[in-house]
């Protein structure tokens, strides 16, 4: 830092030399005395306000379409998915009821008994299909929807290989 303060002491002739334009003064003068040009300010007016709402409020409404849209989609895909799965079902069912129905002759009691198997099962379905009506969760329902028809199928499947036993069983005992 003394190095500064020498070379300032060692040169301030030098420093004070130099006196600004006669000129300058006028120059300041002119600048001062002009107008300043007035800045437009932006009047936000009532009727803006509006329309800038309206806009807020459309650009919602148009958000808020296109997820309910994306979302509709979504669950008629799930639906049709989950619909294929329950007529598949269903027809395995059927197919299954008619094929014991052929064996209730020949075992009457057993068939009675399988037949109250399925009647709990079928009652169980009823009860999910009314709740389907107000779940706020659809989709768990109509899982468990086809899960019933899963186990009746496999029940049915059961019921039938049992039935094949007995008429094997009833065969040898005849032989």
């Amino acid at each position: 830092m003394s190095q500064l303060k020498n070379f300032i002491n060692s040169n301030k002739s030098e420093f004070n030399n130099a006196e600004p334009s006669a000129d300058l003064w006028t120059r300041i003068e002119g600048e001062l005395n002009k107008e300043a040009k007035p800045v437009k300010k932006f009047h936000w007016s009532p009727w803006m306000s509006v329309a800038a709402m309206v806009m807020v409020i459309i650009t919602i409404a148009i958000t808020i379409g296109i997820n309910r849209t994306l979302e509709s989609d979504e669950i008629v895909q799930k639906s049709n998915e989950y619909e294929d799965q329950q007529v598949h079902f269903a027809g395995l069912i059927e197919e299954k009821r008619d094929s014991l129905q052929f064996f209730s002759a020949s075992n009457p009691e057993l068939y009675k008994k399988f037949v109250a198997d399925l009647k709990q099962l079928d009652n169980d379905y009823i009860k999910l299909q009314e709740q389907l009506k107000t779940s706020p969760n659809q989709e768990v329902v109509v899982k468990a929807m086809i899960k019933n028809l899963e186990i009746r199928a496999d029940m049915l499947s059961q019921q039938l290989q049992i039935f094949n036993q007995v008429k094997a069983i009833k065969q040898e005992n005849i032989l």
